[in-house]
């Protein structure tokens, strides 16, 4: 999903009604293609999930609307609110690209990040703010998997059409996950702790920890009774404890702890 801000209550650029009067005007939305040029990524996981959730604040905030003539008047909102868009209650404006510098700039205020803070004096639109967040540390991305499509995008990732438009990105893509989760994996001890034994009749053993991960190919089910290497244990994102395991001493996977029993 995006944080997207695109045009005013009328469908138009400049001279609307202060605030968002369609619920339109700033709007999550499902990721679409402008064709995006680039995508600024900063190195901090934790700034990109901060300016995704105030991206998504300011997108639900009905008293921020849309208008180019007016465009400063959110940032203006945004620090009287002590850089909280969800706490704004006077209608006010921004545009795509003064919207997202906003943004960067109460992270840089709640987070400590004076080169965010200041971010504002050199990203004025579109056009320059490739240049100006790659000075202030973010990385620009330009391959296909990243422009093409929201598969490998992470929260905070800014979709920049150079010369047209701006939007932030607010979840992790499927593809992304993945790549976290191996990435995690590989952190893990390849050694086991214990031996644990299967107690369901069939049980999945998958890529990640949680049934939205897919059952690995090499071996995508236990049997009752079968034995298997615990190596260590991950919390799920919905508080399930999943085991990492290794089966025939070589693969490896994740299995749901209910499941298993130590021998």
């Amino acid at each position: 999903m995006l944080a997207n801000s695109g045009s005013d209550e009328r469908g138009r650029y400049s001279g609307g009604q202060a605030g968002d009067q369609t619920g339109k005007e700033w709007q999550v939305r499902q990721w679409y293609s402008r064709p995006w040029s680039c995508i600024l990524r900063y190195p901090n996981p934790a700034v990109g999930n901060k300016l995704a959730e105030l991206s998504r604040a300011a997108a639900l905030n009905d008293h921020i609307g849309y208008d180019q003539g007016q465009r400063m008047t959110y940032l203006y909102e945004l620090e009287r609110a002590n850089w909280q868009p969800g706490m704004i209650r006077v209608d006010c404006e921004q545009d795509c690209s003064s919207g997202v510098i906003a943004n960067t700039i109460a992270v840089g205020h709640l987070m400590g990040i004076d080169a965010l803070k200041q971010i504002g004096k050199r990203a004025t639109y579109t056009g320059n703010m490739r240049q100006a967040y790659q000075d202030a540390g973010f990385h620009v991305l330009t391959e296909g998997k990243y422009t093409s499509s929201s598969r490998y995008l992470l929260p905070g990732d800014i979709l920049l059409n150079d010369q047209h438009h701006v939007a932030v990105n607010l979840d992790i893509g499927v593809a992304a996950k993945n790549e976290q989760i191996a990435s995690d994996a590989r952190k893990l001890s390849q050694n086991p702790k214990w031996v644990g034994e299967c107690t369901a009749s069939l049980l999945n053993v998958r890529s990640g920890p949680g049934t939205g991960y897919a059952c690995i190919k090499e071996w995508p089910m236990l049997a009752k009774g079968n034995w298997i290497d615990v190596c260590d244990e991950v919390g799920a994102a919905d508080g399930g404890l999943w085991y990492y395991i290794r089966i025939y001493g070589k693969y490896y996977g994740y299995v749901y702890s209910k499941y298993i029993k130590h021998i």
